[in-house]
Parts: structure tokens; sequence; C-alpha cells
């Protein structure tokens, strides 16, 4: 409203100039919702919630890293090589979690109530459906993250958990390695939050308290990659949907893709393209990754943010870097997977523990 009054004078100004008749009409109109503004303006800041205004919309960009800057680097046990980033606490992996990572975790155990479910609390995630894309929607099947319905490796990035199966996984490596006396008590691994993500991908400080309100302050044109706002993908670089799908029985023709084609049917090696200047992986494309930070605080379904884009999204928006996708997470996709990150100190407890 201020915006309009504001310009509702500048308008009287100048119709004030003009000469004629008319002007005097249309300066009395103008004048009179000027004053309708005047009156109504202190009500309507009590009574409206708060807005992202126009001019606060800001285009994100990925800043240069700092002159100098040399990364903190650490691998730990399972052979996952972390790397700190500019204006974060935590250490990120420089790769998605890998099929082989999680199979040490999945590993046959003698016992359910294990010691470290015991002493965590963390108890053997549900073994609930693994949807694949089937006829083009996704429907449960019988796949899993060791059969996702493509060819892997143990290098590829694993597909096919949920939010509780990568936090469940985070605990277990937190309890392995403190038991190992190779992290301390007050040291953890987790999944990222969506503000840490952000970070991580060097995109610049966007606005608001929650994910929905940072995604609501981007302006209409927010698109942005890691090769820059340029679409579609360049060719064999990045893991999004491609010209292989053309002979896929599974995909839906009628959904439209930019022709483009990678050597990849599914995921990746988690390897598989050039690392970012920070020394990450696919922060676009080969898996959604899941963090531990809900959508909003008003979601009783306590949904969470999934970041990145996968081996099967084709949209300029969904394979943008601010972008949100958001899911239960019990949900189990074969576009699914995480990113762990390494907290250095300030952990209490074990971050998932008593998620029974």
């Amino acid at each position: 409203m201020a915006d309009l009054l504001a310009s509702l004078e500048r308008e009287r100004s100048r119709l004030a100039r003009k000469p004629g008749r008319s002007r005097w009409i249309r300066a009395g109109i103008i004048a009179l919702v000027a004053a309708l503004c005047v009156v109504l303006m202190p009500r309507y800041k009590e009574s409206a919630p708060p807005l992202v205004r126009p001019g606060a919309l800001i285009a994100p960009a990925i800043r240069g890293l700092p002159e100098a800057w040399v990364p903190a680097t650490m691998t730990n046990t399972l052979g996952m090589p972390f790397v700190s980033v500019p204006g974060s606490e935590v250490m990120f992996c420089v790769w998605e979690t890998r099929v082989r990572d999680y199979a040490a975790f999945a590993a046959p155990w003698p016992d359910p109530e294990d010691a470290w479910v015991r002493e965590t609390g963390f108890a053997f995630p549900l073994k609930k459906a693994v949807f694949s894309l089937r006829r083009g929607e996704f429907r449960a099947a019988g796949k899993s993250w060791q059969d996702p319905g493509f060819a892997i490796n143990p290098d590829h990035a694993l597909s096919g958990v949920s939010a509780s199966d990568a936090m469940a996984f985070c605990t277990w490596l937190t309890w392995k390695e403190r038991g190992e006396g190779k992290i301390r008590p007050d040291q953890t691994y987790r999944l990222p939050t969506d503000e840490e993500w952000s970070l991580a991908a060097g995109l610049t400080p966007e606005r608001g308290g929650t994910p929905e309100e940072r995604f609501a302050s981007l302006p209409a044109d927010w698109f942005l990659h890691p090769w820059g706002r340029s679409w579609p993908a360049p060719d064999g670089i990045y893991n999004v949907v491609g010209d292989e799908v053309d002979d896929w029985e599974d995909w839906n023709q009628g959904w439209i893709h930019r022709p483009r084609r990678d050597p990849w049917r599914g995921s990746a090696p988690v390897d598989a393209v050039p690392p970012d200047p920070r020394g990450l992986y696919h922060l676009t494309g080969n898996v959604w990754e899941w963090t531990e930070t809900p959508y909003n605080q008003s979601d009783e379904a306590h949904t969470l943010v999934l970041r990145g884009g996968s081996w099967m999204d084709a949209s300029r928006e969904s394979l943008s870097l601010a972008f949100r996708d958001r899911d239960l997470g019990t949900q189990r996709m074969t576009k699914r997977g995480f990113r762990v990150v390494f907290q250095r100190s300030g952990a209490a407890g074990w971050r998932y523990g008593e998620a029974r």
C-alpha cells in the first residue's frame, strides 16, 4: 500500500501540471483513493500476514570461493571422503552415499537387538515397499536398494531408501566410529539441513526462516544450475533424464524432456561426473538427497525437504540448485538417496536416537 500511495501521489502531481478540466476530475479520483489508502494502511499492517515484497525477491547466484580458501578434509572408516565448505561448520561427504557404504550398515545381524540398536534406541528400519517407475507412474514394485531396476555396482549412488533409512545409517555410523575411537563423543554423522545444503551448493543467502519461505522468496526467473542459467544440461556431464529413455518401456512417452543424452540409464557412480569448485559431485542429478529439515512448521505430516534433482528429472525447475522437493520421510523411491555430513563439534546424543 505504501508503494501504491507513492505512485498515486506522483500521478496526482503530474496531472496538476496539465491543462484541461478532465485533469481535475482524475486528480480528484486519485486523491480519494490515496485518502482510502491512508485510512486502511494501519489496519492492513496489523492484520496482514508477512509477505515477501517484490523488491525483496533475489535471484540466486553461486558465490565464488574465498581467496586462498583451503578446505579441511577427512576420510572415514568406510572410505567416505569429506570436505569443509565456506560458511558451514559441518563437513560434506564429497559424493552421495554409495551402495557399498549402505551394504556395510545393512549386513545381516545375528540379533535384531544388536548393541548399536540397544544403545542408540534406533530400531531397524521397517521393510516397506520401494516405489519405482512403472508405466509412467510410481508404483510399489519388487525392487530394493540392492536391485532398483537398473544395473548398479558398489560405487553407484544408493537409491530406494527413505529418510528414516538414511537417519538409521547415520546413527549406526556415529555409534561405530565413536566406539572405535575414530571420532569424539561430541561429533556425529547426520543428514544436512536445508540451509547447509544451500551453503554447500554455494548459493547466495536466501530469505526466510523455513524452506517454504526461502523457496517463496525466489523471483520467477530464478533458475540456476551448476553450469549456469542456460538450458538444457550439457550432454554427458550431468546425470539427468535424456534420450536414453525413448526406448524404455516403463517411461511415459507423454513426459516431456529436452533432447540430450548421457550414458546412464538410472543412477550413476558417485564420481562419474566432474566435481564442482568445492569438490562436491552430483549436486544436480543422479539421486534426490534427503535433508533433515521439515518443509514448513505447520505441516502435521512432517514432510521433509529433498534437494538436487535426480536421474529421471527433466524440468528446468526441478534441476535448479534452489529447488525443494518434499515428501514423507517414510517414502522409498529409486530416484532418492542421501548425502552425509560430519558435525565436527557440539553434537549431543545420537541425533536420531529414540526413533523407535
